[in-house]
């Protein structure tokens, strides 16, 4: 199974692999403990070609990367640029965020085509519970660090309806 959700960001700066493996560690202690051995890997995939990120290096804002890990299945982020997927941000929210007013979709619609960029998170090969515990884990880390909106376009296992949440929201429904 593979289970995606989008990222909109409130901020421009991009946050480093050492950024989110700090708040990861926090999430989830179990993904990322302080005593480990070996700590989980970040990886950028570029035309096939795969290298890892340094803790310094800033996630780009179009790019593909993968959590390594010890478990049987994939975590992955991906950026994309807006201008690249030519999104229109306004009549993107309005089909994925309608749970959002629409003063507040405008409003966020604006500070994404400021940033000019949005998140992919997702896992694949996940077929037991704590994967999704790690998932939601990287998912909240990354959404935390850009202050951003999650959003649920497809179905999924969580159960949480379709729409935009932010991490606070998101935490909350999980628990």
């Amino acid at each position: 199974m593979t289970i995606e959700f989008e990222i909109i960001p409130r901020k421009k700066k991009r946050f480093t692999w050492n950024e989110l493996r700090d708040n990861l560690r926090e999430l989830r202690p179990q993904l990322f403990p302080p005593t480990a051995a070996k700590m989980p890997s970040f990886w950028e995939l570029d035309r096939g070609i795969e290298r890892e990120v340094t803790a310094e290096e800033s996630i780009g804002s179009e790019g593909h990367y993968r959590l390594e890990t010890d478990k049987q299945y994939t975590l992955f982020l991906g950026t994309y640029s807006n201008v690249a997927t030519y999104t229109n941000e306004e009549e993107w929210l309005a089909d994925y965020a309608m749970n959002l007013a629409p003063d507040l979709r405008k409003t966020l619609a604006e500070q994404w085509r400021s940033v000019g960029f949005s998140y992919d998170v997702g896992i694949k090969g996940i077929r037991y519970d704590p994967g999704l515990v790690d998932f939601f884990a990287v998912l909240l880390s990354a959404a935390q660090l850009c202050d951003g909106y999650i959003v649920l376009k497809e179905r999924n296992p969580s159960g949480i309806p379709h729409g935009a949440y932010l991490p606070e929201e998101i935490r909350n429904l999980i628990e």
